[in-house]
């Protein structure tokens, strides 16, 4: 955008529509293509497996939250209405209970007050993994001799996937004026 561009203007109900959808399509095809890129992977046999229709539903959850951690921070005014809109498009995209939606985000958002009270980056690959793996069962350690470790390469490859899917309303507050 140039510098002296005007931003385009949108409004809230098809912004958060929008977003909402982006980020509900996204992680379907996201979390498919991380469990395909591990399957091809012999070494990460005992980490996964196939994802069912629960664990789309809380990984775009997840990913809906870390991107309401930006909406909260970018617009400071208007979050409250902006995610009351888009949890709502949120419910009817995943076909899901509000309350239920609702609750997971509170386990995501206690877990993630956790990490900054204990002075850790929550956004740091292993803290992004943490949260996640709890939710989808994924076996996040390895075994090396008698010492359980973290797994490096998966918390870095996962939290690529993660990282990938974030950053919509970055972009909408570069580009948009929301009325």
């Amino acid at each position: 955008m140039g510098l002296f561009s005007k931003k385009k203007l949108v409004n809230k109900e098809s912004l958060c529509e929008s977003i909402t959808k982006a980020i509900v399509d996204d992680s379907k095809i996201s979390l498919k293509r991380f469990i395909n890129f591990l399957k091809g992977k012999r070494r990460f046999d005992d980490v996964i497996k196939n994802p069912d229709e629960k664990d789309i539903i809380n990984y775009t959850i997840f990913i809906f939250f870390l991107e309401s951690i930006a909406l909260s921070n970018l617009f400071p005014k208007i979050k409250n209405e902006l995610l009351g809109l888009s949890i709502l498009c949120l419910s009817k995209e995943l076909n899901h209970n509000k309350e239920k939606i609702l609750e997971n985000i509170k386990i995501y958002d206690k877990k993630y007050n956790e990490y900054v009270k204990a002075g850790v980056d929550p956004f740091r690959p292993l803290g992004i993994v943490d949260m996640l793996c709890e939710k989808l069962n994924f076996k996040k350690t390895v075994t090396v001799g008698r010492t359980k470790t973290f797994n490096p390469i998966f918390i870095t490859v996962f939290s690529g996937f993660i990282i990938d899917n974030l950053g919509r309303w970055k972009k909408v507050k570069n580009s948009y004026k929301i009325k």
